[in-house]
């Protein structure tokens, strides 16, 4: 039977098979797939020694297929899925250390896994794999390699945890990924997994994320996507878990966050991993005391540093590092806005006090933010400059708003505004004369309309 998939497989991605070959081979094929014990021909399509990579993805395709539309998807089949992959995928991560599978082979395999996650456990799933984190925990023997990392640490344990971490995003990308339109009925089951995880489970993949956090400088050298893999975790899971599970009274967990932004390898993901922190959903005046207290801005203050002395410090090389950077300060500075917007429309805050909140979080924005956000204004990569406008927009709207008419227009508010007309009409001009008909429209379209809008604020 094996062969014989093979060579129907092998027929459909036949450039030179004709179209009825490649129709008649699908026929086939969908017939094995609907047969009573597919699932066990598909298994071992998968794990038999002899089949190809392309033979190995067809079969976890058609795994994930099958249980997906529920065809042969009972509790013994399911059962038979978990014990045989998981049984094959120790030996291919663990143990076999001649042939590392593709990375698009491991990402099939964390989408079996998935699918078996969101069937199985919970007591929306009747309870049926609740042990899915420990299991999978002990097959890639995460905790005794999070215990004894160091520079000779086997390479395949390491392997081992960066899988495990991009499992768990995957995961978080089924049950917590907003950008989906979800059915009522997804959504509440969904929220039944969140729940069982928080009880059960959220406090271990913690621990790992910590613990990779404190890798020794070589071993992030060594694998630096286990890092990556370890922030992108902590971004995805931290608009639903416990914001307490990663904030301390010295700012350990979040100083070792930190360090990963001097590494060349880690920075993106690290921007990313802080942006989402920051942008945690909370009450405006714990919002405030939280973004007080985590010290960003002290963090910062290097690029600061750094642009002012050498704007050529930005180019086309790193240009997407820079990027992700601006992202994470203008996304920063709109948090300030937002404290300011939610305050000041709380019936249940007195005037004066709103005015000293107000004006608290203005001086913070004038004194640390806006001097950054300048500097990058003022860059010429216009998407270093377009990266900035979300703040602009929001916060001249609050001059706008709550300062017009007010006596407390400090001489702080007036020198930002004439650096900012000045960038505004610099960044109006062309000085290349190179410069094609198709980058002028592009330019014009994304960059001067929009700096027209604020000189008009």
């Amino acid at each position: 039977m094996l062969e014989r998939i093979q060579q129907l497989v092998n027929a459909v991605n036949d450039p030179r098979s004709d179209v009825a070959t490649k129709r008649q081979a699908i026929e086939l094929l969908n017939e094995i797939k609907s047969s009573d014990n597919a699932m066990e021909i598909f298994i071992s399509l998968v794990i038999n020694e002899n089949s190809n990579d392309l033979l190995k993805f067809y079969g976890l395709s058609t795994l994930i297929e099958l249980m997906r539309e529920g065809l042969n998807a009972n509790a013994n089949g399911l059962n038979l899925i978990k014990f045989e992959i998981t049984k094959w995928l120790k030996f291919q991560v663990l143990a076999n250390k001649q042939a590392k599978l593709p990375d698009f082979l491991m990402n099939k395999i964390s989408e079996v896994l998935t699918t078996l996650f969101m069937l199985m456990y919970s007591d929306c799933n009747g309870n049926q794999w609740n042990s899915f984190f420990d299991d999978l925990m002990n097959l890639f023997q995460v905790d005794s390699a999070i215990s004894s990392i160091s520079p000779t640490t086997d390479g395949n344990s390491l392997l081992g945890l960066e899988f495990f971490n991009k499992l768990c995003l995957m995961i978080n990308s089924e049950i917590a990924d907003q950008s989906f339109i979800r059915s009522k009925e997804s959504q509440l089951k969904n929220n039944n997994i969140k729940d069982w995880m928080r009880d059960n489970d959220i406090m271990k993949l913690n621990n790992v994320w910590f613990q990779c956090l404190k890798l020794d400088e070589q071993v992030v050298s060594q694998c630096p996507g286990l890092i990556n893999s370890t922030l992108d975790c902590i971004g995805s899971f931290i608009s639903w878990i416990d914001i307490n599970l990663i904030i301390d009274a010295n700012n350990y967990y979040l100083q070792l966050i930190y360090k990963f932004l001097n590494h060349k390898e880690t920075k993106i993901s690290c921007h990313n991993c802080i942006l989402a922190i920051i942008s945690k959903k909370m009450k405006p005046m714990d919002k405030l005391a939280f973004l007080n207290m985590i010290n960003l801005t002290n963090e910062l203050s290097y690029y600061h540093q750094s642009i002012s002395m050498n704007p050529q410090i930005i180019t086309f090389d790193n240009l997407e590092v820079w990027e992700s950077l601006v992202k994470l300060i203008t996304s920063f500075g709109m948090e300030f806005t937002i404290i300011i917007e939610q305050t000041n429309d709380d019936p249940k805050l007195d005037t004066l006090y709103k005015e000293s909140v107000i004006s608290n979080v203005d001086t913070i924005l004038l004194e640390k933010i806006i001097p950054i956000l300048l500097e990058f204004m003022n860059n010429e990569f216009d998407s270093i400059t377009g990266n900035t406008f979300p703040f602009w927009s929001n916060y001249l709207a609050f001059l706008k708003k709550y300062k017009s008419s007010s006596q407390n227009f400090l001489p702080l508010h007036k020198d930002f505004l004439n650096n900012f007309q000045q960038i505004c009409f610099k960044r109006m001009k062309f000085s290349d004369d190179e410069i094609t008909q198709d980058d002028f429209e592009e330019f014009n379209e994304a960059i001067t309309f929009k700096l027209k809008i604020f000189r008009r604020l």
